[in-house]
């Protein structure tokens, strides 16, 4: 199958307006054969006929498959249009010669007729090809065509059990946390109560040495009760070190779980700044023929309409300008 595979990639065309063709003539031409197949089915024909129009079928088939996931690989290759690529932007200005730059993808795309869905797909097979690999060699196993909404299908559910998974490594390391965290709070509690224990000894110890009336000759007693004295409080000193180490790994504990959770807001909100203000576009994007006669509105909603988009502008620029020297690659 590999080698099927191979040699349908060898022989696809070069260019997006090729392969474009390529793909409109071919899935006509599936449809055709689709259509055949499903009438050799229900009519007595040799097996060979049978095997021989599924076979033409699964070729072609499996070439649209590629010429679609070639696509999607010269697709990725365009870079998407930035002040850096378009010579009317701020600081695209040195780049006079429009001829010198390429086409930006939202160009090819419109001019090659791709919707968004289109682009979207082949894109997706471009990036997953061992599972476009996969989904042909189940097909042929079970004699079926190959469709590209099979191979879509499949794609997706792959993402999203990547998901799954990245989700579960995630609550795993959430909950690991949270258990390091219960056990280093016991033992601070330990540490607090022994703390608590030794004090009460020594000033018991301090008590009792200070009730002992001064004599040039010390009882054997008094001798031992001031050494102990001395061993407890020096155990204090090193109870009370060890305490403030285990306070000091429990906030350092804490303090990186908050820099996980403002990371994971940073991610969460940069993502949904993203749809949000693309759908906006998609939206909005129609007006601008408003720009064309503004002459035919009355002032007070001219001004309002020139006031809004000298708005937008503003907070374009401000946001390219925060962004620095981040380009889209």
């Amino acid at each position: 199958m590999n080698d099927v595979i191979e040699y349908q990639s060898q022989q696809l065309p070069d260019t997006l307006e090729d392969l474009t063709a390529f793909v409109l003539v071919g899935k006509s031409r599936l449809n055709a054969y689709m259509l055949k197949l499903k009438t050799v089915n229900k009519l007595s024909v040799a097996q060979e006929i049978r095997d021989q129009t599924l076979a033409e079928a699964q070729a072609l088939s499996n070439a649209l498959i590629a010429a679609e996931q070639r696509i999607g690989e010269l697709l990725l290759a365009i870079p998407k249009a930035t002040a850096y690529n378009n010579p009317s932007g701020k600081e695209g200005s040195q780049i006079r010669d429009r001829s010198k730059l390429g086409k930006s993808k939202s160009e090819t795309v419109e001019e090659m007729g791709y919707s968004k869905d289109d682009v979207s797909g082949y894109q997706q097979m471009a990036k997953n090809p061992e599972i476009v690999k996969k989904v042909i060699a189940d097909a042929l196993e079970n004699g079926e065509v190959v469709t590209k909404s099979q191979v879509l299908k499949e794609i997706k559910a792959a993402r999203e059990e990547a998901k799954k998974e990245a989700e579960a490594k995630k609550t795993t390391r959430e909950k690991f946390a949270e258990q390091k965290a219960d056990r280093l709070q016991e033992e601070n509690d330990i540490l607090k109560d022994e703390i608590s224990s030794r004090d009460q000894k020594i000033d018991e110890l301090l008590s009792e040495i200070s009730n002992i009336p001064p004599a040039t000759v010390y009882p054997e007693d008094y001798v031992l009760a001031k050494e102990q004295a001395k061993s407890a409080e020096a155990a204090r000193k090193r109870t009370a070190s060890e305490l403030q180490k285990a306070n000091q790994r429990i906030r350092d504990l804490e303090e990186r779980k908050g820099i996980d959770e403002i990371q994971k807001k940073l991610e969460e909100e940069a993502g949904y700044f993203a749809v949000r203000t693309y759908d906006y576009i998609q939206k909005n994007g129609g007006f601008v023929w408003i720009t064309e006669r503004l002459e035919q509105l009355p002032d007070n909603r001219r001004k309002e309409f020139i006031k809004t988009v000298y708005a937008i502008d503003a907070f374009a620029k401000q946001m390219v300008e925060n962004i620095g020297g981040y380009g889209i690659e």
